[in-house]
This record gives C-alpha cells, sequence and structure tokens, in this order.
C-alpha cells in the first residue's frame, strides 16, 4: 500500500504540474472507461475526433484538425488507428485526392451511445462538488492561461 502523502496545490507555481497531473488523471479514467465498454484499441487521445464527427459528421481532415486543436501529422496517426480499428473511414475529398475526408463507419456510429454515457460520467465525476459558479470561474481561468501559453510570447 502506498502511504505517500497527497501532495497539496496551493502555491500557483505548482498551477502547471496540477494542470498536467489532472490530465493525466482524465486520460486514465477515460482510458479505463473505454475498455469497461469493450471499445477495444480506442485511448482517450481518439475521443476529439470522434466527438467531432459525431456533432459535424464527416469533414476534411484539416478542419478536424482546426476543430480539435491537432496538428495534420498527430490527427493523421490519430485517424490510421481509428480506421484501423474500423471506427472511420477516408475518403478523398473532391477533386483533390490528397485532401481526405474522415466519416464514421457502422461500427463508429454504434459507438455513440457508449461515447456519449461516457462522456456524461467523465463530466460528472469532473465537476463533482463544484457550482455552476465556479466551473464558469474555472473555464474564464483556464481560457486566459490557454491564451497567455499559445500567444508564443516569453514571459517578462
Amino acid at each position: 500500500m502506498n502511504d505517500a502523502p497527497v501532495p497539496v496545490f496551493t502555491d500557483p507555481a505548482a498551477a502547471p504540474n496540477l494542470i498536467s497531473l489532472i490530465s493525466a488523471l482524465v486520460h486514465c479514467h477515460i482510458d479505463s472507461e473505454l475498455e469497461k465498454a469493450g471499445a477495444d484499441g480506442l485511448t482517450s487521445s481518439h475521443g476529439h475526433i470522434l466527438a467531432a464527427l459525431y456533432r459535424f459528421g464527416p469533414m476534411p481532415m484539416g478542419r478536424i484538425a482546426a476543430i480539435i486543436g491537432r496538428s495534420k501529422g498527430t490527427l493523421t496517426v490519430l485517424t490510421d488507428k481509428l480506421e484501423k480499428l474500423g471506427y472511420i473511414e477516408r475518403t478523398a475529398s473532391g477533386k483533390d485526392c490528397r485532401c481526405k475526408t474522415l466519416r464514421l463507419t457502422d461500427k463508429g456510429l454504434s459507438f455513440k451511445d457508449d461515447f456519449i454515457a461516457l462522456s456524461i460520467g467523465l463530466n460528472q465525476r469532473f465537476w463533482k462538488g463544484i457550482s455552476q459558479s465556479e466551473q464558469d470561474e474555472l473555464m474564464r481561468l483556464l481560457g486566459k492561461i490557454r491564451s497567455n501559453m499559445s500567444s508564443g510570447e516569453e514571459a517578462k
């Protein structure tokens, strides 16, 4: 049994570490729930792609990359796996054979209810005991941090 003390994060300098820790815990939770749901081979990293396709339907890979905030290279690796697992398919998009459109397969569509249930469960666990006003404030602050980190400016 691990009796190591749980770290308490009260120093603002520890915020990046805390955010990283929360992210890792969320990914572990999602991966565990995917395994329980029998979604062999899927990981938390595939969720954003599936969510975009469930919400918006078939679309070019470049648009999905922009929606989920991932590079086209990262998206290619993730979609290779989703295609291999049978959740999506890629088809040529119009006249340009290099531009690919992603669409859900029957397997991907049939996973939607499990995906929604997993998402609801995650959000319930994540926000447990946190009021709506606290949620709104946290999202506002995280948006500011994201903007700070995306600006490319060095700390002064």
